[in-house]
């Protein structure tokens, strides 16, 4: 318990005002929908990121609960932070990086 309550007044010293909490990130996950408006393939994501395929269907599908790295390297690949790729943040507009 005490790691949580460490957790909590970190984010709330960090400024932050809510902190989302999954029991399995997986099924928020909007990989697909990403991959598919930039129009890249899953071996084409897989050659940028250096996920698996495997790996990357998976988190697709909403199956299994993906390294915070995992989700760095996938989230790089499509050039979209990794609050995008779950959800937490709109995409934002071209050339605003």
């Amino acid at each position: 318990m005490a790691q949580a309550a460490y957790g909590h007044a970190h984010a709330f010293q960090a400024g932050l005002t809510s902190v989302p909490v999954y029991e399995n990130i997986g099924p928020v996950l909007r990989l697909r929908a990403i991959r598919e408006r930039k129009e890249v393939s899953l071996r084409a994501l897989k050659q940028a990121s250096g996920v698996a395929v495997a790996t990357l269907a998976r988190l697709e599908a909403g199956q299994g609960d993906p390294q915070l790295s995992t989700l760095r390297k996938v989230a790089k690949a499509l050039n979209v932070t990794v609050a995008e790729l779950i959800g937490e943040a709109k995409p934002q507009k071209k050339g605003a990086r």
